[in-house]
């Protein structure tokens, strides 16, 4: 019985592996790719296209935010955020997350 149950394991487990593989990948241009290390690559150009390198991403970021119109705090924003955080709020927040989210 032993036996069955670790075949039926590993029959499942190589299931899904097979399942979630990407075994081939079509280009922009109509090409195909079959090789992992073709498939690897299309995939990898076609995120870096989209989202560019890091330093261009971050160049980004910094004039949107250098551009955005940021509102003054008033004084009663500033002490409240400048009160100290007691183990008792990060407790009941800690505790308040969805049981299917990591804390």
């Amino acid at each position: 019985m032993e036996i069955i149950i670790q075949l039926f394991f590993f029959k499942t487990i190589n299931s899904r592996r097979n399942r979630d593989k990407i075994l081939s990948i079509t280009r922009v241009d109509g090409t195909t790719s079959n090789e992992p290390e073709g498939i690897q690559h299309i995939v990898i150009h076609h995120f870096q296209s989209i989202l560019g390198n890091s330093s261009s991403y971050a160049q980004y970021r910094y004039r949107e935010l250098h551009n955005f119109s940021w509102r003054q705090l008033s004084d009663e924003q500033v002490l409240h955020l400048s009160i100290p955080i007691t183990e008792d709020e990060i407790k009941r927040a800690s505790f308040s997350i969805h049981s299917n989210k990591a804390p």
